[in-house]
């Protein structure tokens, strides 16, 4: 691993993560954080700016904005899988496995407006056209909610649910507080196991 910076190799050894774990049973269980250990990065994480724990294939997805890519984890933190070239990926910012094994995440389109786009588990891109919600809506952070379908939220506190096939339109609202003055540093979305979103 090699180091462009000083602080930079700690930085990197010093990176680590949190797996969220929900304990079998109602669902008012809280999550049982537990620490793991550290990601091992091949080649080196230059951004890592997104965590994603898929807990169906206990596989971790890393958006690393920095070098245009999205990794794979194994539970036990050995990488697996980074996208390349062929993606086309330009500012990757938040990304998911999806329900095939293939990626969804916000980036920029070909016009260089945000949006949401779509790999396959080859890290192929796959066609994808979402419905916009708003005038110059620009999704930041997504999720992917107990159906199946994607949730974002973008820098005007604008939050949009997708349909993952189609890219329809299934609601949006804009969250909107006159006392808010960064609606930019909104997080992801997430939905809690009576279906509200927080």
């Amino acid at each position: 691993m090699t180091a462009s910076g000083p602080g930079r190799s700690g930085f990197l050894a010093a990176w680590l993560f949190l797996l969220v774990m929900l304990r079998a049973g109602p669902a008012s269980a809280l999550p049982l954080l537990h620490y793991e250990s550290m990601l091992v990065g091949v080649p080196p994480l230059e951004h890592p700016n997104c965590v994603t724990y898929d807990p169906s294939s206990g596989q971790i997805c890393v958006t690393d904005e920095a070098s245009r890519a999205i990794n794979v984890f194994d539970a036990a933190g050995l990488h697996r899988f980074q996208t390349d070239q062929g993606a086309r990926i330009s500012m990757p910012r938040d990304a998911c496995l999806d329900a095939e094994r293939g990626f969804v995440f916000t980036d920029t389109g070909p016009e260089h407006q945000r949006t949401i786009r779509k790999l396959n588990f080859l890290g192929e891109p796959v066609p994808y056209e979402p419905e916009i919600p708003g005038e110059d809506w620009s999704p930041t952070h997504l999720s992917i909610a107990a159906d199946g379908h994607y949730l974002t939220v973008d820098l005007k506190g604008l939050l949009a649910k997708h349909d993952a096939t189609t890219g329809a339109l299934i609601w949006s609202r804009a969250l909107e507080d006159p006392t808010w003055e960064r609606a930019d540093l909104l997080g992801r979305p997430v939905e809690g196991p009576d279906g509200r979103i927080f």
